[in-house]
């Protein structure tokens, strides 16, 4: 079971990304204990197929602000494809295996295997996929989440975080 759960997500400016994370401690719950920002210059340029290449820098630097966790969730896929790492993947690589990953993504990718989690009233599906917990685990854990619509409240509040304007880097 998760016990420090962390959100994410990051967001890009022609100038600086811009990493925000949340803690939680139970996937229900509506408030966050923790908040963290951590913002960067250093922005790789977008390269179709090889996303987890811009997001990665910024997802490690954010989750070394954090004492501990044993869960993260990213804004991303885990998988793209039968046997085809993503965003996601690449993280829990880089985190050596340590805690689930769980990917939460607007939109499915072509020919994906991430799993649909209908939300609220809304008809248009999330995609939920994992590494280091079967998805079936995770889609019922994002299923619990806090609000009342096709995005978890917090997982909204993670993407406002993200896009505030950072302190003078």
């Amino acid at each position: 079971m998760c016990s420090r759960i962390v959100l994410t997500d990051v967001f890009y400016q022609k100038e600086y990304a811009q990493a925000a994370g949340l803690v939680i401690h139970k996937w229900t719950d509506a408030l966050p204990s923790e908040e963290y920002l951590s913002a960067s210059t250093d922005i790789e340029e977008y390269v179709s197929g090889q996303f987890y290449q811009r997001e990665l820098p910024h997802l490690i630097r954010l989750l070394g602000m954090i004492v501990s966790y044993d869960c993260v969730v990213v804004d991303a896929h885990v998988w793209l494809e039968p046997n085809q790492p993503g965003a996601g993947h690449y993280l829990w690589q880089a985190l050596d295996q340590r805690c689930p990953v769980i990917g939460v993504a607007k939109n499915p990718y072509r020919n994906g295997v991430a799993l649909p989690l209908k939300r609220g009233e809304s008809g248009k599906p999330l995609w939920i996929s994992s590494v280091g917990v079967d998805v079936s685990q995770a889609l019922s854990w994002i299923g619990e989440m806090s609000g009342p619509h096709r995005m978890p409240t917090l997982l909204k509040q993670v993407d406002s975080l993200s896009r505030q304007t950072p302190r003078p880097l």
